[in-house]
């Protein structure tokens, strides 16, 4: 009886070979996407509609692109549980690891810098990068809000405006595997980077964790998956009620007050903007 075939890149040689002058070696397997679209395989990888799993994904993502007006981006990235999860609300930066990744205790700290937190995070490693992929194959992701500055010209900023969300400075995940759709070679890419470090430098035992992880996402994509279509009603009603945080005169003063601000020399542009919120039954 013949062995079942490799089907992981880069080879055994060749990540062998890698792995001798390489920290970080991306693992992956090709399947083709015929039958699943970046939405149907982010709702496979997250559980979405599943009570089951509500909230075990919370930190996933699905990024898309377009070039110009109409023009597609080629890749769709979609990633689920982020080995570390680091926040920074007001100073106090909340890191949880959520399992896959280094063994980290959760910790609560104090920070002024939360970027160089975010660098500590990813420092500098040697990176196998593949021609075969695209530039991207994970790291940090999540977002940095226009409040950030405040950690960095704290006497310029001193008043802030009420906070009325709640939300996080920033947020970051820490990825390291990527479900990524190649829309021009109609192809899946699964793709988890094999850490040599935590394997204690051996390549077999890196390489082997990589491959255990990439079925895992595999036999999720690869689940069924009810067709559901959604109606288009051209003859809908465009108009949905919303709600603004800003009268009309409450807007006009705030764009009255920047134009003086800009003939005094305060400044040279602003951005005027207002909250609008609108209920939807969209998921």
């Amino acid at each position: 009886m013949s062995e079942t075939r490799d089907q992981f890149l880069p080879e055994p040689a060749l990540f062998q070979k890698l792995a001798a002058d390489h920290d970080i070696i991306p693992v992956y397997r090709r399947l083709l996407a015929d039958h699943l679209t970046p939405v149907s395989a982010f709702e496979l990888l997250t559980g979405e509609g599943s009570a089951q799993n509500a909230g075990a994904e919370a930190h996933s993502f699905l990024l898309e692109s377009v070039v110009g007006h109409e023009k597609i981006g080629r890749y769709s990235f979609i990633a689920t549980r982020p080995s570390i999860v680091y926040q920074v609300k007001e100073g106090v930066v909340a890191m949880t690891p959520t399992g896959g990744g280094p063994d980290l205790a959760s910790s609560v700290m104090k920070t002024d810098d939360p970027l160089a937190d975010l660098a500590r995070l990813l420092p500098p490693r040697r990176y196998a990068r593949d021609p075969r992929l695209p530039a991207f194959t994970g790291g940090l992701v999540g977002y940095a809000g226009y409040d950030a500055v405040r950690y960095y010209e704290p006497e310029k900023l001193q008043n802030p405006p009420p906070d009325d969300r709640g939300l996080p400075d920033l947020l970051f995940g820490l990825y390291e595997s990527l479900v990524i759709f190649d829309h021009v070679d109609k192809t899946i890419i699964v793709v988890v980077n094999a850490d040599l470090a935590a394997a204690r430098n051996d390549a077999a035992i890196a390489r082997k964790r990589a491959a255990v992880r990439i079925e895992e996402l595999v036999a999720r994509l690869g689940r069924a998956v009810a067709p559901r279509l959604g109606q288009i009603d051209s003859a809908a009603e465009l108009n949905l009620p919303f709600e603004s945080n800003l009268t009309r005169d409450e807007f006009e003063n705030a764009v009255a007050r920047g134009q003086e601000y800009i003939r005094a020399g305060d400044i040279f542009q602003f951005v005027p903007s207002q909250r609008l919120r609108v209920k939807s039954k969209a998921n």
